[in-house]
């Protein structure tokens, strides 16, 4: 809030300054020149007096001419005066609305409003860092549960999608890079009401980044960072207390556990579930000779697990 106020004076600053001078400089005519009483004597008008006659002149409420009426010298120096009111309001509100309209004005006005909401949560959430397409389906996962959601996504096209899709509790989105410990904060990572983080950006660094951000913010949160690089798990691993995940060597387990047991691939797809799931159809995986259509990070793990599994295979890579 306090940097709101700061860019909403700084921007003001010269309007405001020409709405004082204004008033200044209109109060001040009107206490020098010199009005008459009913019975023509010479009345010199008080500053509170002028004040009250330019603040309902200047507004255009208009309830007359006081204490007396007016002398021709004091109409033509209101009739200035009513000018220069609307010069300098028109300057002040169009300064306004600029602001009103300038893009780190709202975005310092969003970020309020989510830190205010965040601090209004009272039942357990998670923070998501990143709302591609593994991240929109664990936040729906999680939404399905009942779980609370506070989104963080560095690419404003993403951030404003979670608005549109359905979700039984709505996520609060904070647009910011989950990287810095300031937009970890704002997300509510220090809130007891915060059960876990979730790193999900799309490069292996940005995940390491905030997940050891966040174990240094809050070293008991359950934190969990996806990384498809060995090195990258290994590293985090080293970290201590957090949980990673590698998409490819998970898939590849899966997938051996479904050429050589394919009841426990689906007893575990079923526990894991949400409640009320039903068990999962087995995949039932052919046997025979197989084809990888790229040999990256991915075909590799596959390959690893078709040996295991004493199936042949052969690789096509550009």
């Amino acid at each position: 809030m306090g940097d709101i106020l700061f860019l909403f004076v700084r921007r003001l600053r010269a309007p405001l300054i020409t709405v004082i001078l204004m008033y200044a400089i209109s109060v001040w005519g009107l206490t020098l020149i010199p009005g008459q009483d009913a019975e023509g004597r010479p009345v010199a008008m008080g500053f509170f007096h002028a004040f009250y006659v330019m603040s309902y002149t200047a507004t255009t409420i208009g309830f007359g001419e006081i204490p007396y009426a007016f002398t021709d010298a004091q109409r033509l120096w209101v009739l200035v005066c009513i000018y220069l009111s609307v010069i300098g309001w028109a300057y002040t509100i169009g300064s306004m609305l600029a602001i009103a309209n300038d893009p780190n004005f709202k975005a310092l006005v969003a970020r309020s409003l989510l830190i205010w909401r965040v601090k209004g949560i009272a039942d357990p959430f998670y923070i998501v860092c990143g709302y591609g397409q593994s991240g929109a389906a664990i936040a729906k996962a999680l939404d399905r549960v009942g779980g609370r959601l506070v989104i963080i996504e560095n690419r404003a096209e993403r951030a404003a999608v979670v608005a549109v899709e359905a979700y039984e509790h709505p996520p609060l989105v904070l647009h910011a890079d989950a990287r810095l410990a300031s937009a970890l904060e704002d997300a509510g990572i220090q809130r007891p009401e915060c059960r876990a983080l979730l790193a999900l950006g799309g490069d292996d660094a940005v995940n390491q980044a905030i997940a050891i951000g966040a174990k240094v913010l809050r070293p008991d949160l359950l934190t969990i960072a996806r990384t498809k690089a060995h090195v990258a798990k290994v590293n985090l691993e080293a970290f201590g207390g957090i949980t990673v995940i590698n998409p490819f060597e998970t898939f590849a387990t899966n997938l051996a556990l479904d050429l050589q047991a394919p009841a426990v691939l689906q007893m575990e797809d079923w526990l894991t579930a949400a409640n009320g799931t039903e068990c999962p159809p087995s995949i039932d995986l052919p046997r025979g000779k197989w084809v990888l259509v790229g040999f990256g990070r991915f075909g590799q793990a596959i390959a690893q697990v078709l040996d295991g599994a004493g199936v042949s295979w052969k690789a096509f890579d550009p």
